[in-house]
C-alpha cells in the first residue's frame, strides 16, 4: 500500500531516520496508517469547482507569494511542499517490531503532483534543499532504478527518493512500496471515483504499547477494553468517493461492537425521534446511546487506573456535590435517563442559528427527573442568591406542554441568555433561551416534521431509522447563507493567486457567481448502523467542494455568536504572537547572515591569492554579505553591487578597500554563478586584488572563486 497525506510531514519521515533505526524491518502488509488524497484535480473536478482548481494550480506552478523576509531556502521548502498539499498524495505509517532499535516506525510520501506538474518536477524542487533535512547524496540505488539514496545525519540510516513512472516517492528507514491502498473495503457504491480515503489498524500498536514499562496492568486493561490494543482492537477504515452529482462516504469500524455494544441500544433511531425535529431544521443529530450505562463504565474504569489517592479525593468530591444538591447523582439523574438524543438548529427555536439550538434526552422515568431537577435548582438558587445578593437565579417557570421547567435567570443584569431545562412528554429538553425549549415542546404535538422536508427526502433520511446515528445538514440553506464569505475568500485567493506581471491573466474566478453555485445544492447526510460487531457509515453530499465550502461557512455563520468572540481573542493573541516570532526570526537571520557571511569569507581567504589588504577584504565581504541578506529581507530588487548602493544598505567608499582606492568591486555578471546553497548571486572582482573574484548572494552568503 502507497502512504498517503501531506508533504508537511515530510521532515518527521527524515527525522525519524535519523533515529538510530539500524535493524532492517521490513514494513508489514498492513499499515497502521494509510491515507490517501486525490488532491485537487480529483476533489475538484466539478464544473463548479474549475474557478477554485485553477487557482489552487497556480499556487504551485508559480509559487507561494510570501511575506519580505522570507529566505529563498525557505520559499523553496514551501514551494515543495505545496504540490504535497494540494497534489495526488498519499502517507503510510507502518510500526515495525518493538525491538527494533530507535524509532520503530516505517514512512512514505507518494506523490504525483497535479495536472502538470508531476513526480518529477517534484523531485526536481528536493533536490536543492535536501541538505536542510540533514540529507546527505549517496547516489542512485541500483536495486531500485529512478531513485536516490541518501544518508540522514550521522547514524547510517538511509532515506529513499526519486521519481518513478510520475509519481515521487519518499521514505525511511527502508525503500518505498508501490502498492497503494484501493480502500475497496470501505464500502463506497459502485461507479465513484475515489478521492480519498483513511486506514487505522489499532492492533499495529500493541506490541510497543505491551513494551512500554510505562503502562500500568490498570492503563493497559483500559487500552485493551478501548479496543486500542489486543487481538480485537479497533480497525478502521473510511473513503469518500465522487459520482458526477455527489460524493458519498463510506466506512467500517471493526470490532466496535465487542468494545462498545453494550452502550447500543437495540431498535435505533425511530421515526417519533424523527418527528420531534421541525421540518424546518438546517443541522439535526439524533443518535442511540445508553449515556448512563457509559457514563458508569467510563468512571468504573478511569478510577480502577488512578491511585488510592486519586481514587479517595473522587468519592469525597462526590459526596459533597450529593449532599450539596440533596440528590444521589446515579440513582437521582443517572438512572432515570434514557438513551435516545437529539439536537438540532431550526427557525422555530430560534431562527437556525446557534441560539436556536435545542438538546433533547429520552427519559426512562420523567417524574424521577423532573423531582431530581426540582431539587438541583431549587439548591443552585439558594447557593446562587447568596453569592451574588440576587443577581443570579434558577427559577421555575410556567410552560405550556412541560411537566416542570426551569430557567437560570440574572435579575438586574442585562444578560441576553436564559438558559432553561424542561421535562416534557417522557423528554428532557434544554435550550438557550424558554422560548426555544417552548418551541421545541410545541412540535412534539406537531403535524409535519423533519420527514417531511424535502432535502431530507432526497438525501435519504428515512433511511435513518433504525441507524444508530443520523446527521443532517440542510446545504443548501447554509450555502445561500455562507455564500458572501465564500466569495470574499475566493477573491482573495484569486487576488494572491495571480502573480503580479500576470496580472491580467484570463481565469475564472475561484467562486461562481450565486446562482449557479446555490441554485441546486444536494443536502449531506451521514447514517451510522451496527452491522454484526462492526458500526458501518455512508454519506453523501453535494458534488462541488466549493458548494460546500459555502455550506460550511454558512454553519460557521450560523454559530457566529460563539466562534466570532472566540476567534476574535485567539487572533489578537496571535497576531501578537506571529509579530514577536517575525522579530525574533528577522533578528536570528541576520545574525546568521554575519556569522555565515564570516566563516565564508575566511574560508575564501585561504583559497584566493595573498594580498597585503587580504584582512581589510574579509570586513569588507562580511559587509557586502549582510547587506545584501538585509536588503533581500526588506524585498529589494537586487540584480548587482550597483544596485545594492542605490538601495541606500552599503555606501560607495565601504566597496573600497583602504590603501588601494582602486580596489572596488566591478561587476562581472548577475546571477552567471551559484551560491553554496544553490541559489543565484552576483558576482564580481575587486580590480585592486587581481586573481580573486567574489560571489554575494541574496542570503547573504559570500564565496571567493580564485581564477
Amino acid at each position: 500500500m502507497r502512504k498517503n497525506g501531506t508533504a508537511v510531514c515530510a521532515g518527521l519521515v527524515l527525522s525519524w531516520a535519523g533515529f538510530g533505526v539500524q535493524a532492517q524491518a521490513e514494513p508489514s502488509s498492513e499499515r497502521f496508517i494509510s491515507i490517501y488524497s486525490s488532491g485537487i484535480d480529483g476533489w475538484l473536478a466539478d464544473s463548479r469547482d474549475a474557478g477554485m482548481r485553477e487557482a489552487l494550480r497556480r499556487l504551485i506552478i508559480n509559487g507561494l507569494t510570501l511575506p519580505p523576509g522570507t529566505s529563498n531556502d525557505d520559499r523553496m521548502k514551501m514551494d515543495w511542499v505545496m504540490p504535497f498539499i494540494l497534489g495526488e498524495t498519499s502517507f503510510e505509517l507502518d510500526i515495525l517490531p518493538p525491538d527494533t532499535p530507535g524509532v520503530p516506525a516505517f514512512v512514505q510520501f507518494a506523490s504525483q503532483g497535479v495536472r502538470g506538474f508531476g513526480g518529477e518536477s517534484m523531485l526536481r524542487r528536493m533536490q536543492p534543499i535536501a541538505h536542510d533535512f540533514g540529507l546527505q547524496l549517496v547516489g542512485p540505488d541500483p536495486s531500485h532504478p529512478g531513485l536516490t539514496k541518501f544518508e540522514t545525519g550521522t547514524s547510517g540510516n538511509m532515506a529513499w527518493a526519486g521519481a518513478e513512472e510520475g509519481t515521487f516517492y519518499l521514505s525511511a528507514p527502508h525503500p518505498p512500496v508501490h502498492d497503494r491502498d484501493s480502500f475497496a473495503d470501505a464500502g463506497l457504491p459502485a461507479g465513484t471515483t475515489l478521492l480519498g480515503g483513511l486506514r487505522v489498524n489499532f492492533d499495529a500498536l500493541s506490541p510497543m504499547l505491551e513494551k512500554e514499562a510505562s503502562v500500568s496492568p490498570a492503563e493497559a486493561a483500559i487500552l485493551k477494553s478501548w479496543g486500542l490494543t489486543g487481538q480485537d482492537a479497533l480497525r478502521c477504515v473510511f473513503a469518500v468517493g465522487g459520482t458526477d452529482e455527489s460524493v458519498h462516504l463510506a466506512g467500517r469500524v471493526e470490532n466496535y461492537g465487542k468494545h462498545f455494544g453494550y452502550i447500543i441500544p437495540a431498535g435505533g433511531v425511530t421515526q417519533d425521534q424523527l418527528k420531534r425535529v421541525p421540518r424546518s431544521a438546517a443541522c439535526v443529530q439524533c443518535t442511540r446511546l445508553d449515556l448512563a450505562t457509559y457514563l458508569s463504565g467510563l468512571i468504573e474504569s478511569l478510577t480502577a487506573a488512578s491511585s488510592d489517592r486519586d481514587q479517595q479525593m473522587a468519592k469525597q468530591g462526590k459526596a459533597m456535590a450529593e449532599a450539596m444538591l440533596g440528590i444521589d447523582i446515579h440513582a437521582d439523574l443517572l438512572a432515570p435517563m434514557g438513551d435516545a438524543f437529539t439536537c438540532y438548529l431550526s427557525e422555530e427555536t430560534g431562527g437556525n442559528g446557534v441560539l436556536s439550538a435545542v438538546c433533547m434526552v429520552s427519559l426512562k422515568d420523567a417524574s424521577k427527573m423532573a423531582d431530581t431537577f426540582g431539587k438541583i435548582s431549587a439548591a443552585l438558587d439558594r447557593i446562587a442568591a447568596a453569592e451574588t445578593s440576587g443577581y443570579v437565579r434558577m427559577l421555575d417557570v410556567d410552560m405550556h406542554g412541560a411537566q416542570r421547567a426551569v430557567s437560570l435567570r440574572f435579575p438586574g443584569i442585562p444578560l441576553p441568555l436564559e438558559p432553561t431545562i424542561a421535562v416534557a412528554d417522557g423528554w428532557l429538553v434544554a435550550g438557550l433561551f424558554p422560548q426555544s425549549v417552548a418551541a421545541a415542546i410545541a412540535q412534539f404535538d406537531a403535524k409535519d416534521s423533519i420527514l417531511d422536508a424535502v432535502g431530507f427526502q432526497h438525501a435519504g433520511g428515512v433511511k435513518g431509522v433504525g441507524a444508530v446515528q443520523v446527521q443532517y445538514l440542510d446545504e443548501r440553506l447554509r450555502a445561500r447563507e455562507g455564500y458572501w464569505l465564500a466569495a470574499m475568500i475566493g477573491a482573495a485567493i484569486d487576488n494572491y493567486t495571480r502573480p503580479v506581471h500576470k496580472a491580467d491573466q484570463v481565469a475564472p474566478n475561484a467562486v461562481p457567481p450565486f446562482a449557479g453555485l446555490t441554485g441546486d445544492v444536494r443536502s449531506g447526510l451521514c447514517i451510522a448502523r451496527m452491522d454484526g460487531t462492526a458500526i458501518t457509515v455512508t454519506g453523501n453530499a453535494d458534488r462541488s467542494m466549493v458548494a460546500q465550502m459555502s455550506a460550511g461557512l454558512g454553519q460557521l455563520v450560523a454559530l457566529a455568536p460563539i466562534v466570532i468572540p472566540v476567534a476574535a481573542v485567539a487572533g489578537v493573541q496571535s497576531y501578537e504572537a506571529a509579530i514577536k516570532a517575525r522579530e525574533a526570526a528577522q533578528q536570528a537571520a541576520q545574525v546568521r547572515a554575519v556569522r555565515f557571511a564570516a566563516e565564508q569569507a575566511q574560508h575564501a581567504d585561504h583559497r584566493a591569492p595573498s594580498h597585503p589588504a587580504d584582512e581589510k577584504r574579509i570586513q569588507r565581504l562580511k559587509t557586502i554579505g549582510t547587506a545584501m541578506h538585509l536588503a533581500h529581507a526588506e524585498d529589494k530588487t537586487i540584480k548587482s553591487l550597483r544596485d545594492l548602493v542605490r538601495s541606500g544598505h552599503i555606501t560607495r567608499h565601504e566597496l573600497t578597500v583602504p590603501g588601494h582606492d582602486d580596489a572596488r568591486y566591478l561587476i562581472v555578471g548577475g546571477g552567471a554563478m551559484k551560491g553554496t546553497d544553490g541559489e543565484h548571486c552576483i558576482v564580481a572582482e575587486p580590480t585592486g586584488l587581481p586573481g580573486a573574484r567574489l560571489c554575494v548572494t541574496t542570503t547573504g552568503s559570500v564565496v571567493s572563486v580564485a581564477q
